[in-house]
């Protein structure tokens, strides 16, 4: 039972970190912000009982130490505070939500108990989200992809050119740490 917990939380955090970014939903007016929202809140819920369950279920609650803990920790609390100036608490809350579902995700993944393949799966998944959603983008620009909904062309699933780019920027770097990966008799060959 254990090793099903196990297996379902690692793989909800991989499904989540390459499917997040692709997430539309054409008949809505926030067609790119909401579902992709939404999805990451309620996974990121789900995983969290996962874990819990995994942690009672194995007798041990393991919460890591690092040094950003803090700091997340204290931005999250501390945007608690527009609580008590918001004209409307449902709006504040709506705000607060993607921030505090952020900080569980870094939680989550901050105290699972990584081997390396498992993590190189999750920083994999993540990169290959941003090529694709590169690849959508150079799609839109070159070829007049017009399948997914766009305000400002191209961007990919995003709905802004902007937000687009800001992803595929912090998804590259992951290139350099996952080509380490490959065995050098296939670098050897690639090159």
């Amino acid at each position: 039972m254990l090793s099903a917990l196990d297996r379902t939380f690692h793989w909800g955090l991989v499904a989540i970190s390459f499917l997040a970014p692709l997430l539309f939903l054409r008949s809505i007016h926030d067609f790119a912000n909401l579902p992709q929202s939404a999805f990451i809140q309620v996974g990121v819920v789900f995983l969290f009982f996962v874990w819990l369950i995994k942690s009672f279920m194995g007798q041990r609650c393991l919460i890591l130490k690092s040094p950003i803990n803090l700091p997340i920790l204290a931005f999250v609390l501390w945007s608690l505070v527009s609580f008590s100036y918001a004209h409307n608490r449902y709006e504040a809350f709506a705000a607060w939500r993607p921030l505090a579902a952020s900080a569980l995700m870094f939680f989550l993944v901050i105290n699972e108990n990584y081997e390396k393949r498992r993590l190189i799966q999750l920083l994999a998944a993540v990169f290959i989200s941003g090529c694709t959603c590169a690849f959508l983008g150079i799609a839109q620009h070159l070829l007049g992809l017009s399948w997914v909904p766009q305000v400002t062309p191209p961007a990919a699933t995003f709905a802004n050119k902007n937000m687009a780019a800001q992803f595929v920027v912090l998804t590259f770097p992951l290139a350099v740490g996952l080509i380490n990966r490959v065995p050098s008799h296939l670098r050897k060959e690639l090159s």
